[in-house]
């Protein structure tokens, strides 16, 4: 039973170790405006792709610190400037959307990990016609 503790005990601490790995601290929080929050592309065709832009401006103290943009399905990409936006500056994210096969009114989301003092989300909506 010594030896069933023991190497529990063991794999424990292994599992805890991260080799070459600083620990992240958190980052203060910080308050930010998204103009525009929401981007209607109006109609579209199918198989097409189009894109909006969003402006994420920091109105806070703290450096802006984005971690990632997370699109909510495959058909949409996200891209921007920089991870680290210094108070009063602002960073631009661009979302992709490459229009799927079907015809009618769509909605996507993306949201941006960060340090800020609410959540961050970006709309995108449309409607794909074949006409």
């Amino acid at each position: 039973m010594k030896h069933v503790i023991y190497i529990s005990m063991l794999l424990f601490s292994l599992s805890a170790c991260q080799t070459g790995k600083k620990e992240q601290t958190p980052c203060a929080p910080t308050s930010v405006i998204v103009n525009p929050d929401s981007v209607d592309i109006g109609q579209i065709h199918p198989h097409t792709t189009h894109q909006a832009q969003y402006v994420i401006h920091n109105t806070g103290t703290e450096t802006l610190h984005i971690t990632d943009v997370l699109p909510s399905c495959e058909c949409t990409t996200a891209t921007y400037e920089r991870q680290d936006t210094p108070p009063g500056e602002e960073v631009r994210v661009t979302l992709t959307y490459e229009a799927e096969a079907f015809c009618g009114y769509f909605i996507r989301t993306a949201e941006v990990e960060c340090n800020a003092t609410a959540p961050v989300t970006l709309t995108l909506t449309g409607n794909i016609t074949d006409k």
